[in-house]
């Protein structure tokens, strides 16, 4: 399986229940999504910082550790949360216990998009004027992500005969000229799009196809 490594960028505070019950500051400083989402079927990479401790434990279920200080892995199981315990040994030699509570969730779909349209069982029209300007986007459902993507290539396929491969997200030349060519309300597929998500090795997820037509 292709793995995503997805970074996180929120800092959050947690209470912390000493050993000897007296409460006390927050010691560790996890970096996290913004919205404290974990993700399953990918790998979730979590930066950690424990300042001024003499050592600490991190466990939970599907946590690994890097080889990079302060790094880990988090490759959700089953269920709706994930928690993450860490054990901190401070400089008086006291030990502090904390609890990370995040919500584990599916990839969202991601939904590819003609000049910014498209939806399930639908054609989106395109002006023949808008040919040579019109771009190939994908957006996920979930609003709340800023996943960057790129998308590589893909192919274009009109009345299901004619296929023309295309590099990057606008049509080349020959779609253009084929298009252009072709009669009003004549259908067309974008097909094969091949993609990645800028700063990650790659999606474990797939992309749906644009049905159109041409319109005057």
């Amino acid at each position: 399986m292709t793995k995503l490594i997805v970074y996180f960028t929120l800092l959050f505070s947690i209470n912390l229940i000493a050993q000897d019950t007296i409460t006390k500051p927050h010691h560790s400083v996890i970096s996290l999504d913004k919205v404290k989402v974990v993700y399953r079927g990918i790998d979730n990479l979590i930066t950690l910082a424990v300042p001024n401790a003499k050592e600490y434990w991190v466990s939970g279920t599907g946590v690994s550790k890097l080889d990079e200080p302060g790094k880990y892995l988090i490759r959700p199981g089953s269920g709706t949360e994930l928690k993450i315990v860490v054990v901190i040994k401070l400089q008086d030699d006291s030990i502090v216990n904390e609890e990370h509570v995040y919500q584990i969730k599916r990839i969202p779909i991601l939904s590819s998009k003609l000049n910014g349209s498209n939806c399930n069982n639908c054609i989106v029209q395109l002006n023949r004027k808008d040919i040579e300007s019109a771009v190939i986007s994908g957006e996920f459902d979930d609003v709340s992500l800023d996943w960057n993507v790129e998308i590589l290539s893909f192919d274009l396929i009109i009345s299901d005969k004619k296929v023309i491969q295309n590099d990057g997200n606008k049509f080349n030349k020959d779609s253009i000229q084929a298009l252009k060519k072709s009669k009003n309300e004549t259908d067309f597929i974008i097909a094969n799009i091949r993609f990645i998500v800028k700063g990650f090795n790659g999606m474990v997820c797939k992309i749906n196809s644009i049905s159109g037509e041409i319109v005057d």
